[in-house]
């Protein structure tokens, strides 16, 4: 191969690092395989971890698919204050006291049981389109945690660590 030939093969091969055809894009580079969580919400991805379904099912989303969570864990996360619930499809907000949000863990069943199973399935999937993190603190005493355009929780921050204030489910469905 003489040298014109060479250096083309380098500049094509240079090119296509560089410049990867737009099909090229492998579902994989969609994939989260590691959580950067920046200094300061450790606790906020905490409580997603515990919420987390250590063995998330394939198929659409069933309520009843939740893990059993450890409680006791998960209730020093939920605000003394309770929790509210919002959806974007809806007009209502709704408000649980934390005692009801424990039970209605507890029990499998309720609005904040559904809300935490799907917040759990959503989460437990690793794709950046479904469960990719975003940290901010709009105040000193407020963080938010947003879950790709799925959801935003906001958590009071205390001495104790952050407690959860509200649910916001973002995903508009419907037309």
């Amino acid at each position: 191969m003489n040298s014109r030939a060479s250096l083309r093969l380098a500049v094509l091969i240079l090119g296509l690092l560089l410049f990867p055809p737009l099909n090229a894009t492998q579902p994989e580079s969609f994939r989260i395989g590691r959580r950067d969580v920046p200094v300061g919400f450790e606790g906020e991805a905490r409580f997603l971890e515990l919420l987390k379904n250590p063995n998330p099912t394939v198929r659409a989303f069933r309520a009843d698919d939740a893990p059993n969570w450890d409680l006791a864990s998960l209730g020093t996360y939920i605000s003394e204050d309770g929790v509210e619930f919002t959806d974007v499809n809806g007009s209502r907000r709704r408000h649980a006291s934390k005692q009801q949000v424990l039970n209605s863990l507890r029990e499998r069943e309720g609005d904040a049981f559904l809300v935490f199973s799907h917040l759990s399935s959503i989460y437990s999937i690793p794709y950046k389109q479904y469960s990719e993190l975003h940290f901010s603190s709009p105040t000193p005493d407020k963080s938010l945690v947003d879950m790709a355009d799925w959801y935003r929780l906001t958590f009071k921050r205390t001495a104790g660590g952050p407690r959860l204030l509200e649910v916001d489910y973002l995903m508009l469905e419907g037309e």
